[in-house]
């Protein structure tokens, strides 16, 4: 019997043979390992390692070749590894070279490459491989056997499935409950019915994967459990969901891939997205049919963007898309009007992911293109495209026919349809409805005509909501409830309250010919409405309105669902034959952009969505403030950057304008970062900035005003003969950028210089142009320091010794100092050194009081980098503006829909000791200062705290004076401390000391669980105190630690205790702390997320935790009003 077997099995296969597949992406840059790497201590963790980074084929042969040189191919696991990443990019080639040499094998070897050939449905080589290790008398195993089983289904070869079965039974796999369920549905798929019912009555575990249903005595087991929720998800209903949820836990299944994946379906189909994604984190495995399940799960929400944002994470954890993923991304890109995005990745299916588009992925693009209006480019994808049309994507073309009115297009469309489904009634009704909207009734009669000969009837529009368990079903103008005198009334109020909010019924969508007021009756009584007016009297206040539509949701109805969430405050889900809509409080997922306000600040500058950073070229021009940012249009990461622009007339209230500068040319094709601004005479501003050109170097580029007596300077040229600097020869091509604002020299030279680093040695290359557009390189730079790293935003500028005002940047003589300041690409923080300037040798020379490091003064000790100043000559001041990003996740960001604030504008000038800058923020901020409250001479002693009340704390200005009666008891300073950090670290706001911890609690919670401590504590030291103080942001929020950067700001003060006075102001806005000790002194800036300490569960306290009573001389607080962003 075994002879024979294998032999039929023998005869029916072929010896192996590939077709080699190499899956390249071009746009993932991941290096493999260098030879160093494994030279070193070579680990089976380090290979797997390795090996789940590989990108593409390249990238996995290299790995290959060193794994096998340093001889861990003997490690079976590696092996395994190895098999198994060939096999999930479908090099079944590079696979089955390495499954025959490989000396040992087990079970995870031979399924691992039966499954592989399998999948990518090359079946011959899969049975060819089946019999190759039945041959060497390996014994078929319960992962191994299921795969050939499936290969026959998926063919239909029930004589070779019979063949399966035998060996089944000779090895005693018959019954294995993987094995068993595999061949029924083998024989189910191949009409074998009586053979599959047979089996399925010898089965000794009905409840298994074929039996689905719950009989006295037989508990529902995982298996089934998954067909439970596949069930939920078709139904939607959510009480279901969370039933099997719970039953789910109590019974300890884990999820697993396939329990995880079709739980993110049930809860997407059920409306709950944040359900699904929670369930997508706790996976721990997760393959190519979770993540595609969780990205269509985005784009059924009209989430299109965290549905992108899930690409590059898949990828990053190995896995690489197949073509369902690209249709659940495209159609998220659809839903969102995502185009260019969602066309640059139907370009990339192909080339990058060798995923071949079939008809579902066209009719995404179809649907894409349509949704944006253009269909001419629609129809020549259409007429161009080698797959089989189908009903699907021709309805994708009718239904933009009409949202855009394109009737020309829609009969050339229906046309199609009518041929493919000529007894589907929708496709009439919507050509039907494309006639009513272009007011042509004759059409629209022709086609009700023609409908009733074939005896088609429209299907009617209903709506239903569960209540109580019980299911409460509504039509347009429906009576028929126990309770439609109530809804009716209902519905009514909310009308009304909606005309106050301004509300007009959009009659557009009544495709009937009759009068106006009539439409207006008809729309006033749609479903939807009438089951939201039900559902606000029957569910309690504050839970989620869940409502399902079998038709699509008309926009009118869209428009009311929108504003009756903002009024009522209730949350509202509709689910109609499309797709989900979300309402929350006015907000729509549907719009192409969701940002959530959590967290968003109220008065300082950020634009209403997306990525910022560095803040560029601002200046005072023509009576209005100019401030260019770097700013990604496409999403809150990283990536894409353009110079926004925005002006202003104070800096505090601002006006958002297009873009300034992007990538258009070839010297900045691949980006326009950071640069400055210079005004020349006559009034003709110049920007600055380093460009990517077509080889990925840093180019030093200008660009001027399209029109000067535009005020706003809307419109900026880049002139062709750009760049006009490029890399030298000794210079790293991607460490060259950032020019700073130009100054002008008595020899009539202007002067920039441009970051840079030799090794890792910071510079500040210096240029001299006569005319500001031909720049030579001075011999040396203009200054440099060892160990420092690539400077980036350098900002060089004169100081007064005298007097508060600012300078010209270009000034130069006696009674001055400079200021050379630097980022550190190294640490991502600055410093500054105090210097001397000699225009002569054009050398620059810290004072001997500026340590020029690492170590080396700062302008803020937090979360504040790539500052830029300016000179505002309107007020004689020297103005200093920053960035603070974000101190959560990515994926926080991506989530909220926004990442990075400017700071608030700050007055900069020199100390009365001539070692220091003093900051302060600017006065116009002063106008948005609101309720205020005022306390002095309020002791606290130890271990005390008070609160502020009467202000709305998270949105604050806070200037406290604090009297130390007594500096006796202060803790000896030790000389090791040199970090204020790690000090800060050491003794937090909660390590009792002598004077001092003593400060501010910003935001904070009720019951102090979260917190943000802006505090000093004072040391006794050989000469003087010292002063440190804090912003220390590791007790600000309750969320998980991992999630959050939340370290302990610090920096030592500077500042003679002689009166035994200390200031504090703090300027607080929601998740920013900005923070100005000692009259400006030191500056600390945090960037925190709260979770309890929100909005008016904020509060702020006073406190002091040290031996020392302390006294507020004096505070005053303010609530602050908004900023206007326009």
């Amino acid at each position: 019997m075994s002879a024979s077997t294998a032999a039929a099995v023998a005869d029916a296969t072929i010896s192996p043979y590939f077709h080699q597949q190499i899956s390249t992406n071009p746009y993932i840059q991941i290096k493999p390992p260098p030879e160093s790497h494994f030279s070193q201590k070579l680990e089976p963790e380090g290979c797997i390692s390795w090996l789940l980074k590989c990108r593409n084929i390249l990238q996995i042969r290299q790995v290959h070749a060193q794994v096998a040189v340093n001889g861990m191919l003997q490690n079976l696991i590696v092996a395994n590894k190895l098999l198994y990443i060939y096999a999930q990019h479908k090099a079944l080639g590079d696979a089955y070279s390495l499954f025959g040499g490989m000396r040992k094998r087990d079970a995870v070897s031979n399924s691992t490459m039966v499954g592989g050939f399998a999948k990518v449905g090359d079946y011959m080589n899969c049975f060819g491989t089946f019999r190759e290790i039945i041959r060497c008398g390996v014994w078929p195993d319960i992962y191994t056997m299921p795969f050939v089983i499936r290969a026959c289904r998926d063919i239909t070869d029930i004589q070779m499935g019979r063949l399966i079965h035998v060996l089944a039974l000779k090895y005693n796999l018959e019954l294995d409950h993987f094995v068993c369920a595999a061949l029924v549905n083998m024989y189910a798929k191949c009409r074998a019915i009586l053979d599959a019912q047979q089996l399925f009555v010898r089965m000794q575990k009905r409840e298994l994967g074929t039996w689905t249903m719950r009989e006295e005595g037989v508990v529902i087991d995982k298996v089934a459990v998954v067909n439970v929720v596949h069930a939920c998800a078709k139904l939607g209903a959510m009480h279901k969901a969370i039933l099997i949820h719970d039953y789910i836990n109590r019974n300890k299944f884990s999820l697993d891939v396939i329990l995880g994946t079709a739980m993110i379906d049930m809860y997407s189909k059920c409306g709950n997205i944040d359900s699904a994604r929670d369930i997508f984190d706790r996976m721990q495995e997760k393959n190519v049919n979770s993540w595609s399940a969780m990205i269509a799960a985005y784009g059924y929400h009209g989430q299109g963007r965290r549905a992108l944002a899930l690409l590059p994470m898949m990828l990053s954890s190995g896995i690489l898309p197949n073509r369902i993923t690209f249709v659940s991304l495209l159609y998220g890109c659809s839903h969102a009007g995502l185009i260019e995005e969602g066309l640059q990745l139907f370009s990339l299916m192909w080339d990058a992911y060798a995923v071949r588009p079939d008809v579902k992925h066209y009719t995404c693009v179809i649907d894409l293109l349509g949704r944006a209006g253009r269909l001419d480019e629609a129809l020549k994808l259409i007429e161009n495209m080698t797959v089989e049309k189908d009903e699907r994507l021709w309805s994708a073309l009718l239904g933009a026919c009409r949202i855009h009115g394109r009737i020309d297009l829609a009969e050339k469309a229906a046309k199609s349809l009518l041929e493919l489904q000529p007894q589907n009634p929708g496709h009439y009704v919507l050509l039907s409805n494309i006639y009513a909207k272009a007011g042509r009734w004759k059409d629209v009669a022709t086609i009700r005509d023609l409908m009733m000969q074939r005896r088609l009837k429209k299907v009617p529009g209903w709506t239903w909501v569960e209540v109580d368990k019980k299911i409460h079903k509504f039509s347009v103008g429906c009576r028929k409830h126990p309770q439609s005198e109530e809804i009716y009334g209902m519905l009514e109020s909310l009308c009304k309250r909606l005309e106050l909010a301004g509300y007009v019924p959009d009659t557009n969508f009544v495709l009937h010919d009759v009068e106006e007021e009539v439409k207006r009756e008809i729309l006033y009584t749609h479903s939807e409405k009438l089951a939201i007016a039900f559902c606000l009297m029957a569910t309690p206040g504050g839970t989620p309105i869940r409502i399902t539509k079998n038709l699509r949701v008309c926009g009118d109805c869209h428009t009311f669902s929108k504003l009756v969430s903002a009024i009522t405050q209730r949350e509202i889900i509709v689910r109609d034959g499309n797709r989900f809509h979300h309402f929350n409080e006015g907000s729509v997922s549907d719009d192409k952009m969701v940002v959530k306000q959590y967290h968003r600040t109220g008065y300082h500058f950020q634009p209403p969505h997306n990525w910022i950073n560095d803040p560029n070229g601002p200046m005072y021009f023509n009576g209005f403030y100019h401030l260019f940012y770097q700013y990604n249009p496409k999403g809150a990461v990283w990536g894409n950057i353009v110079w926004a622009h925005s002006v202003s007339k104070d800096m505090i209230n601002w006006e958002s304008l297009d873009p300034a500068i992007y990538p258009t040319k070839p010297f900045d094709i691949n980006g326009c970062w950071s640069g400055s601004a210079t005004i020349l005479p006559g009034k003709k501003p110049v920007i600055l900035y380093t460009g990517l050109d077509t080889q990925h170097r840093q180019v030093q580029n200008y660009a001027v005003p399209a029109n000067l007596s535009d005020p706003y300077l809307r419109e900026w040229v880049k002139p062709d003969d750009n760049p006009i600097a490029v890399p030298s020869e000794w210079m790293n091509v991607s460490a060259f950028r950032d020019p700073t604002t130009a100054w002008k020299g008595k020899d009539g030279h202007w002067r920039i210089v441009v970051g840079s680093r030799r090794k890792h040695r910071g510079m500040a290359v210096l240029y001299r142009s006569r005319d500001f557009v031909h720049w030579i390189k001075a011999q040396h730079p203009l200054h440099s320091s060892a160990k420092t790293g690539m400077w980036e935003c350098p900002d060089f500028f004169p100081v007064s010794l005298r007097e508060k005002k600012g300078l010209d940047t270009s000034l130069v003589g006696a009674n001055l100092k400079h200021v050379m300041k630097v980022s550190l690409d190294l640490t991502r923080f600055e410093y500054y050194t105090i210097g001397t300037y000699n225009p002569k040798k054009d050398r620059y020379v810290p004072d001997n009081t500026s340590e020029d490091g690492w170590g080396g003064l700062r302008y803020d000790y937090g979360n504040y980098y790539a500052s830029k100043s300016f000179f505002d000559d309107a007020t004689n001041r020297r103005i200093l503006m920053g960035w603070s990003n974000e101190s959560d996740t990515p994926q926080n960001d991506v989530d909220k829909g926004w990442a990075g604030i400017q700071t608030i504008p700050r007055m900069l000038w020199l100390d009365s000791s001539k070692k220091q800058l003093v900051q302060w923020p600017i006065e116009e901020l002063e106008t948005l200062r609101g309720d205020k409250v005022q306390i002095s001479n309020q002791q606290i002693k130890k271990g005390e705290y008070f609160e502020v009340t009467g202000i709305t704390a998270a949105q604050a200005d806070v200037d406290v004076t604090f009297l130390l009666p007594s500096l006796d008891n202060a803790e000896q300073f030790d000389p090791s401390w040199v970090n204020a950090e790690d000090l800060c670290g050491l003794k937090g706001s909660n390590v009792q000391g002598g004077v001092g911890p003593f400060g501010l609690l910003t935001l904070a919670s009720k019951h102090l669980e979260e917190y943000t401590p802006v505090f000093f504590r004072v040391f006794k030291a050989a000469k003087k105190h010292v002063v440190l103080m804090c912003s220390d942001a590791r007790s600000s929020s309750s969320k998980n630690v991992g999630e959050l950067y939340t370290p302990s700001f610090a920096g030592f003060v500077n500042i003679d205790l002689a009166d035994g006075k200390l200031s504090l102001r703090s300027l607080i806005d929601h998740s920013i702390v900005e923070s100005f000790g000692a009259k400006g002194r030191t500056c600390i800036t945090s960037r925190v997320y709260p979770k309890l300490a929100v909005f008016n569960d904020a509060h702020l306290y006073a406190f002091n935790n040290g031996t020392e009573t302390v006294t507020i001389e004096s505070l005053e607080a303010w609530s602050m009003k908004n900023a206007l962003l326009k």
